[in-house]
């Protein structure tokens, strides 16, 4: 990924909705970008995220998937 993603795939992400191999792609430029870490920080502080996340979450996230995903979660800025 050459450049941050769109609100859209970070919410995404954060739905766990993403293609597997979209959501890898995703995770390791958010793990390197501080901008993208705390965009997430203000999503993941919204109301609304909870009921798009329950809304659109897949019935199979494997465990590896929701650790992962939490982990960014809880990134501190940097």
């Amino acid at each position: 990924m050459t450049s941050c993603p769109t609100h859209k795939l970070l919410t995404a992400l954060m739905a766990e909705s993403l293609k597997l191999t979209d959501r890898d792609v995703l995770v390791r430029h958010v793990e390197e970008c501080v901008s993208c870490q705390e965009r997430l920080a203000r999503l993941s502080a919204s109301p609304a995220l909870e009921a798009l996340c329950r809304a659109e979450k897949t019935a199979c996230v494997s465990d590896v998937e929701e650790r992962t995903l939490q982990r960014l979660k809880e990134l501190p800025p940097k």
